[in-house]
């Protein structure tokens, strides 16, 4: 078991190892540039030594860290959570993506074996390949048809009443990236989720349909992105008004000056020398961007962000934290 400080999860079950980028929410660029970078990698680079945990899965380029497309299941970890008896939320694969193309379906679904009699816990489960977690499902449903399984014996119960416990998500960074949803509701599962996070543009109106929570964030680490106050506020809206599940995570590296008081936003500043006018023009000490550089979809509040770090840059959202999650785990 892993602990985490991951806001809306309690521990990571990281059963599979390596990873490639998928797109711009996994980072990017070239060296010196202001992309941000996949945190697992910087992680990962780390144990990636002989004999260690990640050899062969990153290595190291002009570009940093870098996946090398190489995914494995650990056969060692498979049976942890049917070891841990306090239930708990447990965030599957946080330095890998368990719909991986390097993954077969067998592979999967000994990942979904364990998940189903660790009932006990709460699985989330979250990727940027929706398209092939829907075809899994699809494969796990018609294979358990014609095998037959049985969870209760003597009672065949189809794939998805087998996993109750199983939360399915996907990341969506961008607009490009919100047609992850529709393979999200087309796959049975308990409970549907989106991560936006990093949230990288404005996404526009999102169909919520058959969606049960969303988490929003922006992006942290070095190179961060900032995330423009109003992408959030306008999901934050949509998920109010269609009844989802709503928790905001974090700003990520940088906050909008909107958002803080008067002595933070003060304190951002150097101090005047004694006898100057307090009107007098004030050096910042730390980085800042404005927000949009151009015209947005629909409105256009420009808004100024300064680059604290996550800790600093803290999750209020218009004065309250959002921790929201779903009420309760549904079948569709």
């Amino acid at each position: 078991m892993a602990e985490t400080s991951i806001e809306w999860t309690d521990v990571v079950w990281n059963v599979t190892k390596g990873c490639s980028r998928k797109s711009p929410g996994c980072g990017g660029g070239t060296p010196g540039s202001r992309k941000g970078g996949c945190y697992a990698e910087r992680m990962a680079i780390r144990m990636s030594g002989l004999g260690q945990p990640y050899e062969g899965l990153v290595e190291s380029t002009p570009a940093g860290p870098r996946w090398t497309g190489k995914v494995v299941l650990d056969p060692a970890k498979l049976d942890e959570p049917l070891r841990w008896k306090k239930p708990r939320r447990v965030f599957v694969n946080s330095m890998s993506d368990l719909f991986h193309e390097a993954l077969s379906f067998e592979d999967i679904d000994r990942v979904f074996a364990t998940m189903r009699l660790a009932e006990r816990h709460t699985f989330q489960v979250l990727t940027k390949r929706a398209d092939r977690m829907r075809e899994y499902v699809e494969w796990a449903r018609r294979r358990s048809v014609v095998d037959g399984i049985e969870v209760v014996p003597g009672s065949p119960i189809t794939w998805e009443r087998a996993h109750p416990n199983v939360w399915l998500g996907v990341s969506v960074e961008d607009r490009m990236r919100v047609e992850r949803i529709a393979h999200l509701r087309a796959t049975p599962a308990a409970v549907r989720f989106i991560s936006f996070e990093p949230l990288l543009e404005d996404v526009g109106t999102v169909d919520l349909a058959g969606i049960h929570w969303a988490i929003v964030g922006g992006e942290s680490g070095p190179g961060a992105r900032p995330m423009h106050p109003v992408w959030a506020r306008r999901l934050r809206d949509q998920c109010v008004k269609a009844g989802v599940a709503f928790f905001f995570k974090q700003w990520g590296a940088w906050k909008p000056y909107c958002t803080m008081t008067e002595s933070e936003a003060d304190a951002l500043y150097e101090a005047l020398p004694e006898g100057v006018p307090d009107d007098a023009p004030r050096r910042c000490t730390v980085a800042s961007a404005t927000f949009p550089t151009e015209p947005l979809p629909v409105g256009g509040e420009v808004h100024t962000l300064f680059e604290l770090g996550k800790k600093h840059a803290g999750r209020m959202l218009d004065g309250r934290t959002w921790d929201e999650y779903p009420a309760e785990a549904r079948h569709a």
